[in-house]
């Protein structure tokens, strides 16, 4: 098969996928007790209940990419023969090698399922990646050609100077 460029774009895609599973998973799960912040009244969640959804919502989504790696390395199994790796961020990795495999498979709504779950589960990988970091607007559209996102510029802990969409994710260096 000739690797297109929507398949180079699902293996960047899986790839960052992996990178980013890798980086969510470090995260401390562990509730902190803020003491001493003050908040302004009205509704608001009870002390310590934030972190605690927050622990849980990220647990909920390394399983269900845990969940998809699983059946994506399955399916290569079942239909290619290779040899299926231990570890989620590895699956990924290999799912990404094989990426026109899925994209072109004769059961379409197998190919149009797996793009769509790729989607989601980068969305919220990269939301749950970069929780606490300050996205800036810079105004500037996207510079892949397929994209309609906008450059932001990150602040916070362990990000660089470069510009990112805010939709595909693709790097702009600075």
């Amino acid at each position: 098969m000739t690797e297109t460029t929507s398949a180079l774009n699902v293996r960047d895609d899986l790839r960052e996928l992996a990178e980013r599973y890798e980086t969510v998973a470090a995260l401390d799960l562990a509730p902190e007790a803020l003491e001493g912040v003050r908040t302004a009244p009205g509704s608001r969640v009870p002390p310590g209940a934030q972190e605690i959804l927050d622990a849980d919502e990220i647990r909920r989504a390394l399983a269900e990419v845990d969940d998809w790696a699983e059946f994506l390395v399955h399916v290569l199994v079942d239909e290619l023969g290779v040899t299926a790796p231990d570890s989620t961020p590895a699956r990924l990795r290999l799912a990404g090698e094989h990426a026109a495999h899925f994209i072109d498979h004769h059961d379409e709504l197998l190919a149009l399922a797996f793009l769509d779950d790729l989607r989601d589960h980068l969305r919220t990988v990269r939301r749950l990646a970069s929780h606490g970091v300050r996205h800036i607007p810079t105004w500037h559209r996207c510079t892949r050609s397929v994209c309609d996102g906008m450059l932001v510029s990150t602040l916070g802990e362990g990000t660089d100077a470069s510009l990112r969409c805010d939709r595909c994710g693709a790097v702009v260096p600075f």
